[in-house]
């Protein structure tokens, strides 16, 4: 997701001769707030992170679709904006306020990711298959988990994709 800030230049009485400059700073810096998962975020078995939330977020191979980026995305976005907008009325002239604005709106997104993940309901409408649940029991009586966790809890097993969301701005 991509947000956007619209610069709008008022009058400049009271404003140092200097803001015309600073305003076309800002407005070359096209920074995006981003979070999700990274290419090189592994599981101990050495699969990737970044797919296996995929194929959770899209639905793949027997795994039903648990659309945790898109609700997210769905969800949250306009509070994204609204932070961003607070964040930047009054200081969108100051050194290092567009980025740092996005770089919290970024962290926002990445505990929001993380969030969605950790409430989603058991039963929402994509259980986990009896299969699954079995092997879940398996490993927690076996001790392979670190963390105990709920063999119903659809999306979260060993806490790696959970942990692996990150977040970041980039500046075009």
């Amino acid at each position: 997701m991509r947000l956007k800030v619209k610069l709008v230049a008022g009058n400049s009485t009271g404003t140092s001769g200097n803001w015309k400059k600073k305003l076309r700073n800002l407005v070359r810096q096209t920074p995006e707030a981003q979070a999700g998962f990274t290419a090189d975020a592994t599981y101990p078995s050495g699969i990737n992170v970044a797919y296996v939330a995929y194929i959770q977020n899209k639905g793949m191979g027997g795994v039903p679709e648990r659309p945790f980026m898109q609700r997210t995305v769905d969800e949250q976005q306009n509070k994204w904006s609204k932070q961003l907008t607070a964040l930047l009325k009054g200081k969108s002239a100051q050194n290092g306020a567009l980025l740092n604005a996005y770089t919290a709106v970024s962290k926002e997104m990445k505990a929001d990711i993380q969030d969605t993940i950790k409430k989603w309901e058991w039963n929402d409408p994509r259980p986990n298959s009896p299969a699954t649940i079995r092997m879940k029991q398996r490993k927690a009586q076996s001790g392979k988990n670190a963390v105990a966790t709920d063999p119903y809890r659809a999306l979260i097993d060993t806490s790696t994709m959970i942990n692996a969301v990150t977040n970041n701005v980039k500046v075009k």
